[in-house]
């Protein structure tokens, strides 16, 4: 899991998919029990593309967390390598200097 990302151990995102494919399944078997005898297309296909949406989102919470850390890495690496960089260019400064006591400047 991305770094950062808090969540339960049983609760990962196949097991979110699920229980939305659990529940838009018994809605659709409980209407369809509490309306036997009506067209119920309409509130069937209002209930999954519902569910469309939540899962939607949750794969969209997903990528961002998954880029954030990715760009939290990255910038990271990054900070890191420029502070290497520049205590280097910092050595190579100091001994570029002239030296006390050294006569051949």
């Amino acid at each position: 899991m991305a770094k950062g990302y808090e969540s339960s151990p049983w609760l990962t995102i196949p097991a979110v998919l699920v229980i939305i494919a659990v529940t838009g399944v018994g809605a659709v078997i409980v209407l369809a029990w509490l309306r036997p005898g009506q067209d119920n297309a309409q509130l069937v296909t209002e209930i999954l593309g519902f569910l469309g949406i939540v899962l939607n989102l949750i794969k969209t919470q997903e990528v961002h967390n998954l880029t954030n850390s990715r760009m939290t890495q990255l910038g990271e690496t990054i900070g890191r390598e420029q502070y290497n960089m520049g205590k280097e260019a910092g050595r190579k400064e100091e001994d570029d200097l002239p030296r006390k006591g050294d006569n051949s400047a």
